[in-house]
C-alpha cells in the first residue's frame, strides 16, 4: 500500500479539482517527513497539498501558493495547469466514447 502527497488546483473555469502533481511512497514515515515541509498559506487559493493514507482516503488538506506549486513540481505554474485540463480533458474524452 502507498501513502501519497497530491497537488490539487480547483480550476473555476471549468468547475472542476485537477491533480496538479503527486508523490507515492511506501513508508509513511517519508510522507509524513515531506509533509512537514509544505507550509499552509493563509491567503486564499485555488492550490492545495493533500495527505492521503494507503487506502487513497483523505488524512489532512493544506492551502498552498502558487509559487509552493511550482517549487514542488518543478515547473512553470501555467505549464502544470494546462498539462493537468490537456490530462482531464483527454480522459472525459475517452470516457465519454466508452459509454457508447
Amino acid at each position: 500500500m502507498t501513502h501519497s502527497i497530491q497537488i490539487t488546483f480547483e480550476d473555476r473555469r471549468e468547475d472542476r479539482f485537477l491533480v496538479l502533481d503527486a508523490a507515492g511512497y511506501e513508508n509513511p514515515d517519508d510522507v509524513q517527513e515531506d509533509w512537514s515541509h509544505i507550509e499552509e498559506f493563509p491567503g486564499d487559493t485555488v492550490f492545495f497539498a493533500d495527505r492521503l493514507n494507503d487506502n487513497a482516503a483523505l488524512v489532512e488538506e493544506r492551502k498552498i501558493s502558487a509559487a509552493q506549486v511550482e517549487a514542488l513540481t518543478g515547473r512553470p505554474l501555467f505549464v502544470v495547469i494546462n498539462d493537468a485540463r490537456r490530462i482531464a480533458d483527454e480522459y472525459e474524452r475517452a470516457e465519454a466514447a466508452c459509454a457508447h
